[in-house]
């Protein structure tokens, strides 16, 4: 497979991890380049405070994966900007630029959301978002940054395995390019 760089967009327990999670087990060459992953590395964090330098910090970490041969996956892309950049690099690259929004409907994801608030109070694990405000504050980005000619996915009507095969489509048949 040629490389590439995909882009999934997507609010909040959208199921973006779960498919990014998926792609990874059954390709080789695959990087993340991983927002939520490089985030718990700065003290302190805060999306409020910290969301350019993480994303500062993303980038480049992307382009040397794919300099070493590795097709990109980015995932907990929101902003527009950012995903620019990313389209950007592909062009500079001269590799095939792949953009998904996956989503559900907000009863669905509210739901989601309460039951990763709880299970990490239960497992005594972090997370950086805890309460309703900062979910909608996520969701309202992601609805003001969508791209809304690249190709959605609904996770509460799809399985993570058809959108995973779905994307896998995208990337072999070339269907939808961001030029």
């Amino acid at each position: 497979m040629n490389q590439f760089i995909l882009v999934l967009n997507g609010p909040i327990c959208s199921g973006k991890s779960t498919v990014v999670d998926l792609l990874l087990a059954r390709h080789e060459k695959l990087f993340l380049a991983s927002y939520d992953t490089i985030k718990w590395l700065v003290s302190n964090y805060s999306s409020d405070k910290h969301l350019a330098v993480v994303t500062d910090i993303v980038l480049p970490l992307a382009e040397s994966a794919f300099d070493k041969g590795f097709s990109i996956v980015a995932d907990a892309v929101t902003l527009k900007t950012t995903r620019e950049r990313f389209a950007e690099l592909a062009q500079r690259k001269g590799v095939k630029f792949i953009e998904v929004n996956l989503e559900a409907p907000l009863p669905a994801l509210e739901e989601r959301f309460k039951k990763r608030v709880e299970d990490s109070i239960r497992m005594g694990t972090k997370i950086s978002i805890t309460d309703m405000q900062g979910m909608m504050k996520i969701f309202t980005r992601y609805q003001e940054n969508k791209n809304f000619n690249a190709p959605t996915f609904d996770s509460s009507i799809l399985s993570a395995e058809r959108i995973a095969a779905e994307i896998e489509n995208l990337i072999n048949l070339n269907v939808y390019v961001k030029s």
